[in-house]
């Protein structure tokens, strides 16, 4: 196991953090694309290009079930608010004729004992998440989102359609009161969740836009690119807040801490996971991984924002405590 400690920048008068060393847990033979925390956070949950489903003790790192997902690559994860059931979301076949592959959407029992109820969509699915009311699953699905219902009922599906590029990215506010999608055609979008109306396109980012999330009370989005910038939006009036461009390769991941304070963001190709005070922007740590580490990542706030799960490109998610100094 590497030994790693992560000292905070003390940047004004935002309180530095300590990450310790972390579980490390190992299991995938390819790279883990999603990584979620349970409600709880006793659980974490990982889906990866192995095509499989797994779920993990966050504290020990000990495997406590695994399923294949999917016919192809596992991309998406996340749990429902109750924490009784988890979705994701993969790569189906490739119908003849066809230069694409279609997508899967799932609906698992956290448990992982109880076959999942499943939703096609017409191109892969890159991402998933659930309401927080537990109304609907939504995944992005080629130049769409989609938000299915729990009937599977075509005709109650919301479409957002708008994007000239892949859907990489989704995120909801805790009240499920607005929807935010990234995309590779470099844009951030912002949609009425029931309506699939869209509110804002953001502009800014020079390239592909890789990940985005949600601040709580929907006040702001935060998005990672492929041009190594994070950028803070103001969902309210669809602008730019701020640019923060600290990391030194494409952000790969975002995470936003359950109070709405402060982001993590995960480049992996150079080297870090920074996390940042949302209101000013200010670095207020820096999580150095290991070089085998290396590669695109992902990260998940636990619920109580007192725990950081980072999906490396070794195949591994490393689990680090945080603590104020």
């Amino acid at each position: 196991m590497h030994r790693l400690v992560a000292l905070a920048l003390v940047l004004g008068l935002v309180a530095p953090v300590i990450a310790a060393e972390p579980v490390v847990i190992s299991g995938h033979t390819e790279r883990i694309n999603a990584v979620a925390f349970a409600p709880d956070g006793k659980t974490v949950a990982t889906v990866s290009a192995d095509k499989t489903l797994r779920v993990w003790d966050a504290k020990t790192g000990k495997q406590l079930a695994s399923v294949d997902a999917h016919r192809g690559t596992a991309t998406g994860v996340a749990f429902s608010a109750d924490g009784k059931k988890l979705v994701t979301g993969g790569y189906g076949p490739k119908p003849e004729g066809k230069g694409h592959q279609e997508g899967e959407v799932k609906r698992w029992s956290s448990d992982l004992k109880s076959a999942p109820n499943s939703e096609i969509a017409l191109h892969a699915v890159e991402a998933v998440t659930y309401d927080p009311n537990n109304r609907r699953v939504l995944g992005g699905s080629g130049k769409f989102a989609y938000a299915w219902d729990g009937t599977g009922d075509e005709q109650r599906k919301v479409t957002f359609e708008g994007h000239a590029g892949t859907v990489l990215g989704l995120a909801l506010d805790a009240q499920g009161g607005c929807l935010v999608t990234a995309s590779e055609d470099g844009t951030v979008r912002v949609w009425h969740p029931d309506k699939g109306k869209l509110i804002h396109t953001m502009k800014g980012h020079q390239g592909i836009v890789l990940a985005v999330a949600v601040t709580p009370n929907g006040a702001r989005a935060v998005s990672g690119g492929q041009d190594h910038s994070v950028r803070v939006w103001n969902i309210e009036t669809g602008k730019e807040e701020r640019k923060l461009t600290n990391h030194l390769g494409p952000v790969f991941g975002v995470a936003m801490n359950p109070d709405g304070k402060t982001v993590a963001t995960a480049s992996g190709l150079d080297g870090t996971v920074r996390i940042w005070e949302v209101e000013s922007g200010k670095e207020v740590s820096v999580i150095r991984l290991p070089k085998t580490a290396k590669g695109p990542c992902r990260v998940a706030y636990a619920p109580n924002g007192n725990r950081l799960a980072v999906a490396s490109f070794d195949n591994n998610v490393r689990v680090y405590d945080l603590t104020l100094e």
